[in-house]
């Protein structure tokens, strides 16, 4: 005798744990997009640097862009030392 599980769901509508895997896999393809966008945008990097961390986020698409956003970002935002090396000081422009 041949049972057919579950006559009552419907094959068209996907059930709950379909949904969470498709919302998951919809966020980690965002999450890789914005990485992406990030990378091509940022000016700090060389070309052959933008390209590792291009192959690093395609290669691992959860830790690849996780680790951008942790270490490569990090590497991008100026210090304060930086900024106190390029803030204009008293005096050195003309007074009006």
């Amino acid at each position: 005798m041949v049972t057919i599980a579950e006559d009552s769901l419907n094959p068209v509508i996907p059930d709950a744990w379909e949904l969470s895997a498709q919302g998951a896999g919809a966020l980690a393809v965002a999450i890789v997009v914005v990485a992406l966008i990030s990378i091509a945008r940022s000016r700090h990097l060389t070309r052959t640097a933008q390209a590792v961390w291009v192959l690093m986020v395609l290669a691992f698409p959860i830790l690849g862009p996780a680790s951008w956003f942790v270490v490569g970002r990090r590497s991008a935002a100026p210090t304060s030392s930086h900024l106190q090396s390029i803030a204009p000081t008293a005096g050195s422009h003309d007074d009006w």
